[in-house]
């Protein structure tokens, strides 16, 4: 074994890559997101935080922004994800909830959203399996989900748990605990995916009509 400059104790960065270029995570999420983009073109949509994915890929007819921090210039709609109602009922035809339940109570949040979904629409969702704690918030960051984990998660909700994906092979696990990047290795490299190395998990749920 020749370790090279991989036998460390510290990750070559602390943000996840950011620093260096892209993240190998967002490479599965920006995937995800853009085989999905008709669920949220042209429909109501709701997304967390930031407009990032709705209007990257897509081009919702409404969108709204919703955040706990009400200080967040691109909010539209002040909620907590815990408090079940605090989305309006049947308001969105699609949900982007990217990189967010490990923040949350997930039972409650996947309640609230579910109810926020008008009969037809879609939650698109994506969780980490492995990935360091945020630096900005680590008591924050509570969970980490394999692909059989957010099935069982999605399934004592009450949500269809049959598109549940993981993405992401040893390479990709070992970037992204060492901070390195897309640019440090290929998309070739990183699309191959090994059940047993999950870094991302993805799940699609369309409510019934």
């Amino acid at each position: 074994m020749r370790w090279g400059n991989l036998r460390r104790t510290s990750p070559f960065s602390a943000w996840y890559g950011s620093e260096r270029g892209r993240p190998v995570d967002r490479h599965y999420i920006d995937g995800f997101m853009a085989a999905h983009r008709a669920d949220y073109t042209g429909n109501r949509v709701m997304e967390v935080k930031n407009p990032h994915y709705s209007t990257l890929y897509g081009a919702p007819a409404e969108l709204t922004i919703v955040d706990i921090d009400a200080d967040n210039p691109d909010l539209t709609l002040h909620a907590d994800l815990n408090m079940v109602g605090s989305l309006p009922p049947r308001a969105y035809d699609c949900a982007i909830v990217t990189q967010v339940l490990q923040y949350v109570d997930p039972q409650a949040a996947l309640a609230n959203l579910w109810q926020s979904l008008a009969p037809g629409g879609v939650l698109l969702l994506t969780v980490p399996a492995l990935a360091r704690l945020d630096p900005h918030d680590r008591d924050s960051d509570l969970y980490r989900w394999t692909p059989a984990g957010l099935r069982a998660e999605l399934t004592a909700a009450g949500l269809p748990d049959d598109d549940v994906r993981g993405h992401g092979n040893v390479l990709a696990a070992v970037c992204a605990l060492q901070g390195l990047t897309v640019q440090d290795v290929t998309v070739a490299e990183l699309d191959v995916v090994h059940q047993d190395f999950p870094v991302t998990v993805s799940a699609r749920a369309v409510k019934p009509l």
